[in-house]
């Protein structure tokens, strides 16, 4: 009988482990504390049929990020759930690309958004894994289910100031290949 319970608990530990990598999210079912400011139509198409970010996403300080502030820089939304490792996998990349640095360069805005996560969940998971960027909050996962249509994490999206949205992955993306995209570091 003992090792049927520890089995059965190895087991549900091990479901519960995996459930944030690469799998469909859960949603809460209660009311949001914050949630993202705005709708469908705040992802729009600009002069040449790309589309641009007109967002707000709550912070950690219960404020607001949003996403349209600077439209001369770019923006690197990191989507991500506090239980996913492949997305700490991709964070520790960019910490790493970034060592030398107390923050990323001046011409991005990169920002990581915690889809399904509370608030203090969201404060633990940044001070353990040491984010000096800004940490979105998508509790209801609005922002996600927009742009990441697979609803898989890691999920990453680059907004071109000049061409609006030029990247939607999902996994693991290099930085040598954001790197291309957004100019040297």
């Amino acid at each position: 009988m003992d090792i049927l319970k520890k089995s059965l608990f190895l087991l549900a530990m091990g479901a519960f482990f995996f459930a944030g990598c690469g799998a469909n999210l859960r949603y809460k079912a209660e009311k949001p504390k914050n949630e993202v400011v705005g709708g469908e139509d705040n992802l729009r198409p600009n002069e040449d049929e790309r589309y641009v970010l007109n967002y707000k996403v709550s912070n950690l300080d219960g404020g607001t990020i949003d996403l349209a502030d600077d439209d001369k820089k770019f923006s690197i939304l990191l989507f991500s759930t506090d239980t996913c490792e492949t997305c700490v996998e991709e964070t520790q990349a960019i910490l790493q690309a970034l060592q030398d640095r107390e923050s990323p360069p001046a011409n991005i805005n990169l920002l990581t958004i915690l889809v399904a996560v509370y608030p203090e969940d969201a404060i633990w998971w940044r001070d353990i894994h040491k984010i000096p960027w800004a940490i979105g909050l998508d509790e209801q996962a609005k922002l996600f289910k927009l742009l990441c249509a697979e609803n898989t994490v890691p999920c990453i999206v680059v907004n071109d100031p000049a061409k609006g949205i030029v990247l939607r992955h999902h996994g693991i993306y290099s930085v040598d290949k954001l790197k291309e995209i957004t100019g040297k570091w």
